[in-house]
This record gives C-alpha cells, sequence and structure tokens, in this order.
C-alpha cells in the first residue's frame, strides 16, 4: 500500500483452513501488516547476551540502529568520539561486520516485532 511520503506498508493476506479455522469459527482469514519504516530495535540485553557486547557497547550500538551518527551518539553517550570509535571497532569484531550499515542491517534482525492493537 503506497503512502505520500516514506516506504509503503506491506500486507500479508492469509486464508484461515482446517483445524485452525474450527478453532476460530468467525474469522476467516487475516491480513498481517508490516510497515517498512519502522525500525523496531533489540534490547540491549539481547544484545549482549547474543553477541557478548557490553553494556556500553549495546548502547551505542542502540543509538546506532537509531540512525544516529558516530559522534551524535558519543555526545548523548556522553563519552568521547575515539571512545565510540573504539567501542564500534570492538562491535564490529563480536558481531562479525565490517560497517554501520552491515551491523544495522544484522541487529535489527534480531529485534522483536511491536505488535499494535486495531
Amino acid at each position: 500500500m503506497p503512502r505520500r511520503n516514506g516506504r509503503p506498508i506491506v500486507a500479508y493476506p492469509s486464508r484461515l483452513v482446517g483445524e485452525v479455522r474450527e478453532a476460530f469459527a468467525f474469522v476467516q482469514g487475516f491480513v498481517v501488516f508490516v510497515d517498512l519504516e519502522a525500525r523496531p530495535a533489540p534490547l540491549a540485553a539481547d544484545l549482549t547476551h547474543a553477541f557478548g557486547l557490553t553494556a556500553a557497547e549495546a548502547r551505542l550500538a542502540d543509538r546506532l540502529i537509531r540512525e544516529e551518527s558516530l559522534e551524535a551518539a558519543a555526545g548523548g553517550l556522553g563519552v568521547s568520539y575515539s571512545t565510540a570509535r573504539n567501542q564500534l571497532k570492538a562491535i564490529f569484531q563480536k558481531t562479525d561486520t565490517h560497517g554501520q550499515g552491515q551491523l544495522i542491517a544484522l541487529i535489527t534482525r534480531l529485534a522483536k516485532p511491536q505488535i499494535r492493537g486495531a
């Protein structure tokens, strides 16, 4: 479904069949909507557990996922740019990535989807 501004919303319709349909007698199908503009972020604990990031590295990765520059992330975290750069190098090593784009793509796959009520 196109938008005036931004990426489209993708809809995946599906029909309930068999035993599942019997369990939901009044429901014939459902639609899953995916907002391509939404970027749910994983929790810092997920990053620490999955990749062995320190708490400081997880906070930095979280800021980068939200499309902050490294300089802005460093300022927001109250660390020097060189400290943030060293942390980013450690994050790249621990996640086996080689750039911020690759890192963001990997980490957003960990993100839990945000379910919104109708």
